[in-house]
């Protein structure tokens, strides 16, 4: 019997073990239900995502959308500066060929008189700080009136632009040649000296500075990063704004261009220039003067517009 109760546990042993199981057994219900409750908000967490997913994709996309149709827009503002460089330019033309029409009907030219000539072309070159020379040829094509002097003949039948003046009867223009006489790079124009019977007498040419071209020019005041040129249908440059005196008269070599001009229409085509890929729109000088305007653009600042435009 003694020994029996010693090898019983004690009444308090018992319910010091009982406590403890009982705390063991809510710390683990504990955290079941903490896990279940963490569980369960992640679950919450990527059901909400999941479910935004369309939302934010559509939103990317529509953006991208944006950003596309803003280069679109950009590259209309081009063709849309090309043509009023185009126009402007082309008034300008229009300008030369009163004053050449003008100078075709005086009574010197009108005589084919080289003395009397001489001394109106050079009082009405005064006046024109913008002119190079005034010449007048015969129906040979053979100078008879200059305002500069001149040692012996000088025959100007090898310059298809007056020849076809004198031959189809009509203004007509250069493109990019050198003066004959200054060796200076000009863009001339002829026009045809027609007698009161309407006899072709010869024509009367009117030469520019390429300088004073690409003042014209310069009143388009190109965007940042923006090239205008001007090009004959060689494709040869006339005039370039910013200036750049080391291309002038030189071609432009860009695949694909010469035969879009060609076409006679606005419209803008991607070509690459030493390696930098450019936006390059163009539009014809109207006037049967075989010249085009040119606004070329860098395609990365296109992209770089449209991206300002898409993070703001």
């Amino acid at each position: 019997m003694r020994r029996a109760q010693i090898d019983a546990p004690a009444p308090s042993t018992q319910r010091q073990a009982a406590t403890e199981a009982e705390d063991a057994s809510a710390d683990d219900g504990s955290l079941e239900s903490g896990t279940g409750r963490l569980s369960l908000g992640l679950r919450i967490l990527l059901l909400v995502l999941v479910a935004a997913l369309p939302i934010l994709g559509l939103q990317v996309a529509n953006e991208i959308q944006g950003s596309r149709l803003r280069e679109r827009a950009y590259t209309e503002s081009a063709e849309q500066s090309a043509r009023l460089l185009a126009a402007q330019f082309g008034a300008f033309v229009d300008g030369v060929r009163v004053f050449a029409a003008t100078l075709s009907n005086l009574p010197p030219l009108q005589a084919v008189d080289p003395v009397s000539c001489a001394r109106e072309m050079d009082a009405y070159a005064s006046q024109f700080p913008s002119l190079a020379q005034i010449i007048a040829v015969d129906a040979s094509g053979v100078v008879f009136c200059n305002q500069f002097a001149q040692e012996g003949p000088l025959d100007l039948s090898d310059r298809p632009y007056i020849m076809r003046s004198i031959e189809e009867r009509r203004f007509t223009t250069s493109g990019f040649i050198i003066g004959r006489q200054t060796n200076q790079p000009r863009l001339s124009f002829a026009h045809p000296i027609l007698s009161p019977d309407d006899q072709v007498l010869g024509a009367v040419i009117v030469a520019y500075d390429l300088r004073k071209i690409g003042f014209e020019l310069a009143a388009g005041r190109p965007a940042e990063d923006q090239v205008l040129l001007l090009v004959d249908e060689d494709m040869v440059r006339i005039a370039r704004v910013p200036p750049d005196p080391s291309v002038s008269g030189e071609p432009i070599d860009r695949p694909g261009l010469k035969e879009a001009l060609a076409t006679g229409n606005t419209d803008s085509l991607v070509t690459t220039y030493h390696g930098e890929q450019r936006l390059d729109a163009f539009a014809p000088v109207l006037g049967g003067t075989g010249l085009y305007a040119i606004v070329s653009t860098p395609v990365d600042a296109l992209a770089a517009s449209a991206n300002r435009l898409f993070w703001r």
